[in-house]
């Protein structure tokens, strides 16, 4: 049977993107990074330059993020679609540094979909940013049946207190199962 991301003639495909990176650069005197990755596309009304397209959450004091926020795209085979992945350390609302970028097509990253993409990041220059890697779980959605909603409900009854002079701050994180085998947070 052939899949949808072998049809040519089929319309576009809806592609989820889950980004996560490691050994990330530390920009921050007393504390790590504070990544957050932006992705951008080619511009279309200025060649050679790229305007964002989505960008994740930022997270605190982290050289290995696993972002929630994912980026969705839409998946044209017959197209080349280029994609660039920025990641920095924004410190304040407009102070940032950057931690590198790699840069790949669409293409790419849904053909590594079972096993998904990995690389290195780059400066601009074009030098490894450190031992940063970005790594890119690509998943195609349903589109038909992503109209359903599922509601959950969860609740904590008496959870053990592990704080000495406070209360403990309990949190739950749900992860989804990938093709692999692999969680996604």
């Amino acid at each position: 049977m052939e899949s949808p991301l072998q049809n040519k003639s089929a319309s576009p495909l809806e592609i989820e993107l889950t980004v996560s990176c490691t050994d990330l650069l530390k920009r921050d005197a007393l504390s790590n990074s504070d990544p957050v990755c932006i992705l951008k596309v080619p511009s279309l009304e200025k060649e050679g330059e790229w305007e964002e397209k989505g960008r994740t959450e930022k997270l605190k004091d982290t050289l290995n993020p696993q972002w929630v926020t994912d980026f969705v795209l839409e998946y044209r085979f017959e197209e080349r679609q280029l994609l660039r992945f920025e990641v920095i350390d924004i410190d304040e609302e407009t102070k940032f540094d950057p931690l590198g970028h790699l840069e790949c097509s669409l293409g790419e990253l849904v053909a590594k979909q079972s096993s998904g993409f990995s690389g290195q990041l780059v400066n601009e220059d074009k030098t490894p940013a450190g031992k940063g890697k970005i790594f890119v779980q690509a998943e195609e959605l349903d589109v038909q049946g992503a109209k359903e909603t599922v509601e959950l409900v969860f609740e904590g009854q008496n959870l053990d207190d592990k704080d000495i002079f406070d209360k403990s701050d309990p949190f739950m994180e749900i992860s989804k199962v990938n093709d692999d085998g692999g969680f996604s947070m």
